[in-house]
């Protein structure tokens, strides 16, 4: 728990030496074919999402405004599409053209945070399609043959995949530690347990100090 503390104390730190606008002002752009879905922004809390603020789509568009005690990472839901955009809330003017049917591809201005969120999700997006793959091949093998060597080589597949996605995100934290999101990537590595105690050291050293 001390560690977890101290953790998002860093979290914190590495916004703290900036100057923010006391509020938030959010503006995005969307295919006219979403006109009247509803539009949620979610925050984790404890390991469930929690609802923020809603709106509704009109004209291709929707906003939020509003004022956050320090930047956090938020999620986009939108009604029927798949999936949510992360982006970094922060006391300043953010612009989002969102790609309906890639909600990862969509682009984020107004804030250096969530260009590396972009750039993040950019470079992650070969594990995701080699995730879909595996996923394709199980389901199918699930409704027909249902052969087990075939099972097997899917879950040796799939932890290979896991474990290159963890080195990824540990490079990642370790390319942009001065970054508040290296911290997100990193407290959700640590409380995942997915690397170890001299591992979250390691990169926990790495990230910024405010003196």
């Amino acid at each position: 728990m001390i560690k977890k503390i101290a953790l998002i104390s860093i979290i914190l730190l590495a916004f703290a030496c900036k100057k923010e606008k006391s509020a938030y002002e959010l503006i995005a752009t969307i295919d006219p074919s979403a006109n009247n879905k509803k539009v949620e922004v979610l925050r984790r809390e404890n390991g469930k999402r929690t609802l923020i603020d809603s709106t509704t789509i009109i004209d291709g568009k929707f906003s939020f405004t509003g004022s956050v005690e320090s930047p956090d990472i938020y999620y986009i839901q939108i009604q029927d599409v798949n999936g949510t955009l992360p982006i970094i809330l922060e006391n300043s003017n953010i612009a989002i053209d969102v790609y309906i049917d890639s909600l990862a591809a969509s682009s984020i201005s107004g804030s250096k945070e969530n260009d590396l969120i972009k750039t993040y999700l950019k470079s992650r997006k070969p594990f995701r399609d080699v995730n879909d793959r595996l996923m394709s091949r199980f389901r199918l093998n699930q409704s027909t043959t249902q052969d087990q060597s075939i099972l097997k080589e899917i879950n040796i597949s799939y932890d290979s995949l896991k474990k290159a996605a963890n080195i990824h995100d540990v490079n990642f934290i370790k390319d942009h530690p001065n970054s508040g999101f290296a911290a997100f990537t990193l407290e959700r590595l640590t409380i995942g347990k997915i690397i170890t105690k001299n591992e979250a050291n390691e990169l926990y050293h790495l990230l910024p100090r405010c003196h």
